[in-house]
């Protein structure tokens, strides 16, 4: 000891810090050590003073001294350093310092006690609370503030009940500390206790914020009243508890609608203002108040925040309450706007149409002018007004847009292709003939073709086949794999065949797509008619073609399945192996086990932790040995996992292999998993 004492004093910083780090692994922990500790912990160099945190977490077995050492630090004046990095060392030592901080208190001056609080607060550990309470309520000003910061961030009822009480102490500060710590934990607060402290300048801004969790109607007013407020800072307070307000129950939110609808012109305009001068969550809030108060000015710059993505859900819910009276207003937006903004204002405008005039409810003009708005979208320069055009027709579509849907797909380019086509697809359920007739001259292999393979063959069936076929020789990849798709739609052993020759096109991802179309492929009775197309593609050496074709043979459910899979499991390429355990859990297999067991000294421990998640949902009984590979792994993760699996299993011969493990086990990770899973009486 005597010489890391010299070294710390003769050297540099990292000398010092090499030397904290040798006192560590030491061992000792007497009188010296502690001090040599201190002396780290008050060191001039961040990096000796973190090591010597470190040290001071990792040697709880030092006893007694470190933690008086610890005390000591944190309470004297002299060396900010020093106080630090005690807190840091008593942060990472976590709940077992709790009951020496306690018991140091007694002999502590009262106006040092603030920084054990401190320190209390930082652990969050309930154990505090009540001594924490009692400084609260017997404490001087300073160090009950202190304490009631404390409570403030362990948090608890019993911590909310103190801070409660401290709303009507006769000292201002610490009313505000009680009520910021209330704000902080999030806590309900009866309106009665509130309202009282409304006059008060010092704590207003607390109290308003606290009003929108008090769950009572007789907040409204006075939050409302608080929209006037000429500190902004209580503003904002105002806006954001109407918003908490109104979302507690359904009732509050029609009562917020009913008074927020009565608003001034006054008022509203500075809602505006914070709609468009705030910071964000307080424009967010803004909007939300905005819309329960029905007001259509703020519109604009409501449908800019939705276009940016940034209109909360809870705020999109309100505006469907303005039913059919707010979509003029949004199509006068939608017209006068643009980009993102006009956007938003079109889908927006359709969504409250599609609920506000659902069936035969609403005008048939208003109807039309929403289709009017949309059929305008769907041509403007901008891709992002065209996409939420198209997301809109499919809301509104009729047999007249199928030739419009059609050009849109053909014109468009292939960002809009796939939201076009959906849209087609949802028209041709409704309408077949009217999309039939529109698709009728389309070539597959054109522009956007592969977006309308699927639409030919859900509205065609098997007259689609040759036109399908075709497609699947097209020399764009996308048009083939679009193709094989398509088929599969259309079913039936013809196209299965024709799929089949996919399985060797040029490109991986035709190649993968075609084994997957023929793993869900059935007949007339349900049997697999990929099955024997699947079996003779296993001789490839492509990783992910053959994970894409263990996939498939899962999908089949056919039990010729079992022993290609079997293989397959084995596979050095981690991502066969995984994609082979996951198709045969699919399976019905006698000897499901056995099937895994050959993936249970893969070299991949992922593929090992697969395996053992799959055998581990069987009941045979060859189960728990195969569990028990698991336990023998190199790797102490996919040990503990076995380990978990067997305790989750819980029968007597699970209990055995894990009693059996305990005694050759040497990692401590591995061995506590294997304790609370065998319990105090070791699982006997």
């Amino acid at each position: 000891m005597t010489d890391l004492r010299e070294r710390f004093e003769a050297g540099d910083a990292e000398e010092r810090r090499l030397a904290i780090v040798e006192l560590g692994a030491e061992g000792g922990g007497g009188p010296a050590a502690i001090d040599l500790l201190r002396s780290g912990l008050g060191d001039e160099d961040w990096r000796v003073r973190k090591e010597s945190a470190s040290v001071a977490a990792e040697r709880v077995d030092w006893g007694a001294g470190l933690f008086d050492m610890l005390v000591d630090a944190i309470v004297q004046g002299e060396n900010v350093g020093l106080r630090n990095a005690a807190v840091e060392a008593l942060g990472r030592i976590g709940a077992p310092a709790v009951r020496p901080l306690l018991a140091a208190l007694p002999r502590i001056p009262d106006g040092a006690k603030k920084f054990v609080f401190e320190a209390l607060g930082d652990l969050g550990e309930l154990d505090a609370v009540p001594v924490l309470v009692h400084a609260v309520e017997n404490a001087e000003p300073n160090t009950a503030a202190a304490a009631l910061d404390a409570l403030s961030r362990i948090g608890g009822p019993e911590a909310e009940r103190a801070l409660r009480r401290r709303l009507a102490h006769s000292d201002p500060f610490q009313r505000l500390t009680a009520l910021e710590g209330l704000e902080k934990l999030g806590a309900t607060v009866p309106f009665e206790e509130l309202a009282p402290l409304l006059g008060d300048r010092l704590v207003r801004r607390g109290v308003i914020s606290l009003l929108g969790r008090s769950g009572s109607e007789k907040a409204i007013e006075p939050l409302v009243s608080a929209l006037l407020d000429r500190s902004p800072s209580v503003l904002s307070a105002a806006i954001h508890a109407l918003l908490v307000l109104s979302e507690e129950t359904d009732e509050l939110r029609l009562e917020c609608k009913r008074r927020l609808a009565q608003l001034d012109e006054t008022t509203r305009a500075r809602l505006r203002d914070a709609l468009v001068e705030g910071d964000l969550k307080t424009r967010q809030a803004a909007a939300h108040v905005l819309l329960l108060a029905a007001d259509e000015p703020a519109l604009s710059e409501i449908v800019a925040l939705a276009g940016k993505g940034l209109l909360a859900p809870a705020a999109l819910d309100v505006l469907s309450l303005w039913g059919e009276a707010g979509i003029a207003p949004l199509l006068v937006e939608a017209n006068r706007s643009e980009g993102a903004s006009r956007a938003a204002a079109l889908e927006l405008a359709a969504a409250l149409a599609n609920e506000a005039l659902r069936g035969d409810r609403g005008s048939e003009a208003v109807r039309e002018a929403v289709r009017n708005a949309i059929h305008v979208g769907l041509d403007d320069p901008e891709p992002v007004v065209r996409r939420a055009a198209l997301r809109a027709l499919g809301l509104f579509a009729v047999p007249d847009d199928a030739h419009r849907l059609v050009r849109a797909i053909v014109k468009g380019g292939d960002e809009l292709a796939g939201t076009t086509a959906a849209t087609l697809e949802q028209l041709a359920v409704e309408s077949p003939e009217a999309v039939r007739e529109a698709i009728r001259d389309v070539a597959l292999d054109g522009p956007g073709g592969h977006a309308l393979a699927g639409v030919v063959a859900l509205v065609e069936g098997e007259a689609a086949f040759e036109k399908l076929t075709l497609a699947l020789r097209s020399e764009r990849s996308e048009v083939r794999r679009a193709a094989v798709n398509a088929l599969a739609r259309v079913g039936g052993k013809r196209a299965a065949d024709e799929i089949q020759f996919a399985l060797s096109d040029d490109d991986i991802d035709v190649r993968s797509t075609a084994a997957r179309a023929l793993g869900g492929l059935r007949d007339d009775e349900g049997r697999a008619i990929g099955i024997d197309a699947l079996l003779l593609s296993l001789e490839t050496d492509e990783p992910l073609l053959l994970a894409s074709i263990a996939r498939a043979l899962g999908n089949t459910l056919d039990p010729r399945a079992v022993e290609p899979l079997k293989a397959l499991v084995a596979h050095g390429e981690s991502q066969v192996a995984v994609a082979a355990i996951e198709a045969a859990r699919k399976l019905d297999c006698a000897d499901f086990a056995g099937l895994i067991r050959e993936a249970l000294g893969h070299e991949d421990e992922e593929v090992v932790k697969q395996a053992l998640c799959a055998v581990a949902d069987e009941r045979s009984e060859d189960v728990v040995e195969a569990l028990e590979i698991g336990l023998r792994h190199p790797t102490w993760h996919v040990r503990i996992l076995a380990a978990r699996l067997l305790a989750d299993r819980g029968d007597e011969r699970a209990l055995a292999a894990l009693r059996a493990r305990r005694k050759l086990e040497e990692d401590p990770m591995v061995i506590d998993v294997i304790e609370r899973a065998l319990g105090p009486d070791g699982g006997g």
